[in-house]
Parts: C-alpha cells; structure tokens; sequence
C-alpha cells in the first residue's frame, strides 16, 4: 500500500501539512493549550509538530524512493519553521 503513494511534489506539500496540523492538535489537546499562542512557555508545541515531518521526509527519500514528494514536504516544512522564527521574534 505504501508503494502506491504518489510520487509527486503537491503531494508531499499536503502531507506535510497534513501531518504537522495533526501533531500540532494532538499536542495541544493532550497539554491543554489554546490552539495558536505564541506564549513563550508553549513555543516548544510548534517545534515538536514539525519533527514527523523530518522523520516521514527522511521515509520518503530514502526508503520509498519518492524524491519528488521528500522535496515537497522538506519545503513546505522549511516554510513553516520560517513563519515559526518570524512570528516568535
């Protein structure tokens, strides 16, 4: 089943996405956070929500062999930790 997944760049930026919104709402649920605070004592929820997406990314490159959606999803979670820096500075 695994072997069916696209190997496409739109594919890999919906995962990520996908994937961190997940993590990110599960975090928050379990700690009891209000969704999107940028309080300083929950700044690590963010960080943790985009450390699956390594993990998945580092999947798809090298396991999987789907180059096209590890880049898509590098990039959206590079585009994310961007925003994270900007917007806690």
């Amino acid at each position: 089943m695994i072997k069916r997944v696209p190997d496409n760049f739109f594919f890999g930026i919906a995962a990520a996405v996908v994937i961190a919104f997940i993590i990110y709402s599960v975090l928050c649920l379990a700690f009891s956070v209000p969704f999107f605070t940028l309080e300083k004592q929950f700044r690590w929820i963010y960080v943790a929500a985009f450390v699956p997406n390594f993990i998945i990314f580092r999947m798809a490159l090298v396991n999987l062999q789907k180059r096209r959606t590890g880049e898509g999803m590098a990039f959206v979670t590079l585009i994310m930790i961007v925003l994270f820096l900007f917007l806690t500075k």
